[in-house]
């Protein structure tokens, strides 16, 4: 990350013997409130102090002809583009271009300072804190979410943040977890809808540090949530933003959902585990030695009931052991009854598309609605998808996703599995994985990217060389020849 070198600009003026201190990028007060700049139908306008830069979010139509009401501090003249703004006001500011940078002046007393001012249609998510965020415990902040829509009213919400990830925290750029505040108190928690997804209490801002197209999470999931709608096709939905930390952009991150009790609609009867390594624990090769008793059972981690309050594995213990060490007769004998093949079958063939060597062993969950229902199979961070690993490495496209459970329904072929798997490869071959419907996907992603600009800015501010018209092409050509390989495979 680059080095951030506060900048503290600020212009002495006397009025009536007393001197006024403009601050632009000073400290938050006790109700976590920027000091104001300059705000546009009211909506303000953020600031990254190490460039100098201020930032709106809006639609590109809404900047034709665009005359907003402004308002600013009282104390100072401002000029927009060679026009002189009114304070309190409509102003008339012509015919403007997203992207573009133009000068904006802020003159006290005499004293000029001069800044740069670029309108964006990325929403813009400022957090403004009085502290530290870290790992562990949350701090209170209040979250600010700006969308380029003029109608729409910007949230406005007291959170409490923190760093999310295991692997991830050694990055300089992380992702944070979010929960959703009623008031500054945080004695209770509030369930609020973001970008028209589901209400929930808990969100995240995704890093997607490692990603070099910054879009194979959302992508991989706009594909899962499209093949199938019904309760046990499971996955989230998320949106780019801008985000800053009080005056201090951070760059492109996700604004995505997190699978919570709300989210989940868990009742009493509901579990749901989650494989937090890539072991043979979890890649049902062998089971832990000793039965569970806590929140992880070696690389399996109970997510849900909490386990602050409830251990419950023996449903996830007995399907383990019937993975691992049943008979051939009765694995396939029972096998279907614990767990929904269809469901399974899904997952198997949408993770060897994506490549998802890191979600068949880490990063899947295991979910059961209550105690009549079977198990389904739940994806997560699939960052390290499409030709790159979890490391963002070249990956083959002829390396086939598997573990000892999808193994296991191959050789043993309970309920007709192989026959249904190949049915359902040729269904989806046909339109969702169609390499038109796959490509279409990814450039329709790749296009809302490039209008924000704003790879340039992730490149300066974390020091990176991303290419995003090199990811592009490379991921295209792998679908090309991934599909090639499947066909073979799964026909």
């Amino acid at each position: 990350m680059a080095k951030y070198i506060s900048i503290f600009v600020f212009l002495i003026i006397s009025v009536s013997c007393k001197k006024t201190t403009v601050v632009f990028n000073g400290d938050a007060n006790d109700n976590y409130e920027l000091p104001l700049l300059i705000e546009l139908d009211g909506k303000r306008c953020v600031f990254d102090a190490e460039t100098g830069i201020l930032k709106y979010s809006i639609t590109e139509s809404r900047l034709q002809g665009f005359s907003p009401y402004i308002e600013f501090q009282r104390y100072s003249d401002i000029t927009f583009n060679s026009v002189e703004l009114f304070n309190g006001s409509v102003n008339q500011l012509g015919d403007l271009e997203l992207n573009t940078f133009y000068p904006i002046t802020f003159k006290t007393d005499g004293e000029i300072v001069e800044f740069t001012m670029v309108f964006t249609s990325i929403p813009i998510v400022q957090l403004v804190t009085l502290s530290h965020i870290g790992n562990g415990q949350k701090t209170l902040a209040r979250m600010i979410l700006n969308y380029p829509e003029i109608e729409r009213v910007s949230d406005n919400n007291w959170i409490g943040i923190e760093f999310r990830g295991r692997s991830s925290l050694g990055y300089q750029k992380k992702s944070f977890g979010l929960e959703i505040f009623t008031d500054k108190s945080t004695n209770s928690t509030l369930s609020q809808a973001y970008f028209g997804m589901e209400s929930n209490e808990k969100w995240i801002l995704d890093a997607m540090f490692v990603d070099r197209s910054k879009l194979r999470n959302r992508t991989s999931f706009d594909l899962w949530n499209s093949i199938n709608d019904t309760k046990d096709h499971i996955g989230i939905s998320s949106h780019f933003v801008e985000v800053y930390i009080n005056h201090e952009s951070q760059g492109l991150y996700a604004f995505s959902e997190r699978y919570t009790e709300t989210f989940l609609d868990l009742n009493s009867q509901s579990v749901l585990y989650k494989g937090t390594d890539n072991s043979e624990i979890t890649k049902f090769i062998e089971l832990p030695k000793y039965a569970p008793n806590s929140a992880l059972w070696i690389h399996w981690e109970q997510e849900y009931p909490d386990p602050s309050k409830e251990i419950v594995w023996d449903d996830f213990e007995a399907l383990s052991e019937l993975i691992v060490e049943g008979s051939d007769s009765e694995f396939k004998n029972t096998i279907g009854q614990v767990i929904n093949l269809d469901n399974v079958i899904d997952y198997f063939l949408f993770m060897n598309l994506c490549c998802g060597i890191d979600n068949v062993g880490k990063n899947w969950f295991f979910f059961k609605r209550d105690n009549s229902a079977k198990f389904i199979l739940v994806p997560w961070d699939m960052d390290g998808t499409w030709g790159r690993n979890p490391f963002a490495e070249e990956l083959s496209y002829s390396t086939l996703i598997s573990n000892n459970l999808f193994i296991r329904l191959n050789e043993l072929n309970p309920n007709n599995y192989n026959s249904r798997l190949k049915s359902r490869w040729l269904e989806l071959r046909s339109l969702d994985y169609s390499e038109t419907n796959l490509t279409n996907l990814f450039s329709a992603n790749f296009n809302e990217l490039k209008s924000y600009h704003i790879i340039d800015i992730e490149n300066t501010i974390w020091e990176t060389d991303l290419n995003l018209e090199y990811e592009q092409t490379y991921i295209t050509t792998w679908i090309h020849n991934r599909l090639g390989f499947l066909d073979e495979r799964f026909e």
